[in-house]
């Protein structure tokens, strides 16, 4: 079975998170059902670093697990630990989110995780907030300022 498999480059270091440097690289394996959703979270990222990072989502015909840094997956319910509020989590070398999200939440959420991958706390800026439901749809100065302060 031919599967496709997209995966977001970062520019930069292949340092797994959370540690940030100016710029970031490495690969993370997407599903294509949140996708589009990554597209549009990382764009945004783009542009509010204005170039201290650089993502981009790409697909390929190949399989490129081993050459994946990073995962970037959906899970069709909550770990068994999580809250009534949990629609993702970073951890290590992976990000996941849930399934069957409305696609304007999927990418508030992708925000927030990406920004965990970036090596960003919960609550350090409204992207950062832990209610997906507060979670702004552009990131904010703040949230930049605070990549400064990561080591």
């Amino acid at each position: 079975m031919n599967a496709t498999f997209l995966a977001i480059l970062l520019a930069g270091c292949s340092t797994p998170p959370p540690t940030y440097r100016d710029h970031w690289r490495g690969a993370f394996l997407v599903e294509s059902e949140i996708a589009d959703a990554a597209s549009r979270a990382t764009t945004e990222w783009n542009r509010a670093a204005s170039g201290r990072i650089e993502w981009q989502v790409v697909s390929t015909e190949d399989d490129i697990t081993p050459f994946a840094d990073w995962t970037l997956s959906s899970v069709p319910t909550p770990p068994a630990d999580a809250d009534d509020d949990w629609r993702g989590r970073a951890a290590g070398n992976a990000a996941i989110v849930l399934s069957g999200l409305a696609p304007e939440k999927l990418y508030r959420v992708l925000l927030h995780e990406l920004g965990h991958i970036a090596g960003l706390d919960d609550g350090v800026s409204a992207i950062m907030r832990e209610k997906a439901s507060m979670v702004p749809d552009t990131i904010d100065s703040a949230t930049i300022a605070a990549l400064d302060e990561v080591p």
